[in-house]
Order: structure tokens, then C-alpha cells, then sequence
């Protein structure tokens, strides 16, 4: 997955280079908000007191594109943050109950899409392509102070068992203003998320509103 990864880094600089010689490309910064349809799926059956829900957070970043009539490449690079509502009773370190307090799983990561796009009518245009998701940390974190083994701070836990790197197939529809463009953006997830032969699958699949703002003229 890392060879992957450095193969996308490779093509995208590879790509966007020669065009930023050429001139013929525009940039910017967005801001976006998301909400991850999480994929859970299991070979056995998953407690029924286990729900996840997903949870509106955030996108950063910025962006470059080709400027070419119809078809162009559009490349993202963000800060991503994925946060996920957890319902699960808890248990302490000799097994009683702590009760059911509000928890949420937060991913925190920077991804790097790459983008095809092709363009139907006056700014407006459709797009895929591959993302690539380096993940920078990982935590449970809870509405409460309890007291759990391993645990940070009374309220957040790390999550040690996840994939570091992770792969998607991001699909875009957007328009382009003048300086300003509006696009949604779901990234289709490929890999579990978990790190070891769990059979649980837990597989991201986040959907972005942004919003960015053409730096150059």
C-alpha cells in the first residue's frame, strides 16, 4: 500500500509539474465539511448494542487544475478529519458496567486525490480518479471521565489498530464560478480500515461539501 502511495505522490507531481511550467492551471484553498456512511461487515454477527452513526466534521486543504477546455486533472490535498458516533455499553477492568456514555471515533488524516475531470456544460463538470489516506492519529473519545486500561486521558483513548495508509476511488461533481467553485465529493472506500485479520471489516466512505477559492487570476 505504501508503494502505492508513493506512486500516486510520484504521478501527481509528475503530472502537475509540467503544467505549472506551462501556466496553464489554476489553484486555491477550500474548506468542506463531511460525513462518513461508514461500511461495517462482519462474519459473525456484530452485538446488537454496537451502533455506529456518522457525524458531520471537516475538510482543509488546497488544490490545483488544469485549465484546459473540456477534460483536466484536479488534484486535492487536505487535512481530513472523519468523526463517527459510537452507542456501546462499557465495561471496566473487572468487567462492570461503566453504562452507555455518547463516544465518538475520530480519524484524523491528510489525503492526497487525484482527479480526472471532464466538463458538461458552462463550469459545471463530473470527475474520479484515486485517493491515497495517510492517517495521523486515531482516538475514542467520550463525553465522560472514566477510568480504562491504556487510556491517555480520562476521556480519549488511542486507536492503535488501524491501517496507516488506506485507498479510495473519489467521485466529484462540481462548478466552477469565476474565483469561487462548489463541488460534493464521495470517496468510494477499497481497503478495511482495521490492521490485522479481523474479521470485521470496517471500510470508510466519506462524503465532502466544499466549497474553494481560486487563488490566481
Amino acid at each position: 500500500m505504501r508503494r502505492l502511495l508513493i506512486i500516486l505522490i510520484f504521478f501527481c507531481t509528475l503530472v502537475v509539474s509540467p503544467v505549472i511550467n506551462a501556466q496553464k492551471f489554476k489553484y486555491g484553498a477550500f474548506v468542506g465539511g463531511n460525513i462518513n456512511f461508514i461500511s461495517l461487515s462482519s462474519d459473525y454477527e456484530i452485538q446488537d448494542e454496537v451502533n455506529l452513526k456518522p457525524a458531520v466534521s471537516y475538510n482543509i486543504g488546497g488544490y490545483i487544475k488544469t485549465n484546459n477546455n473540456h477534460i483536466n486533472l484536479l488534484c486535492f490535498i487536505e487535512y481530513l478529519k472523519i468523526r463517527n458516533k459510537v452507542n456501546q455499553y462499557l465495561l471496566d477492568e473487572l468487567g462492570n458496567p461503566l453504562g452507555k456514555p455518547e463516544m465518538s471515533i475520530i480519524n484524523q488524516g491528510v489525503a492526497i486525490n487525484l482527479i480526472g475531470t471532464i466538463k458538461i456544460i458552462k463550469g459545471f463538470y463530473l470527475g474520479g480518479g484515486l485517493s491515497g489516506n495517510i492517517l495521523l492519529k486515531s482516538s475514542l473519545k467520550f463525553d465522560a471521565k472514566l477510568n480504562l486500561p491504556g487510556a491517555k486521558t480520562r476521556n480519549e483513548y488511542y486507536i492503535y489498530g488501524y491501517k496507516k495508509v488506506t485507498f479510495s476511488i473519489p467521485v466529484i461533481i462540481g462548478y466552477d464560478f469565476t474565483r469561487i467553485s462548489i463541488f460534493t465529493r464521495l470517496n468510494i472506500g477499497m481497503i478495511n480500515r482495521i490492521n490485522d485479520d479481523s474479521l470485521v471489516k470496517e471500510i470508510d466512505n466519506p462524503l465532502i461539501l466544499g466549497i474553494g477559492y481560486r487563488i490566481n487570476k
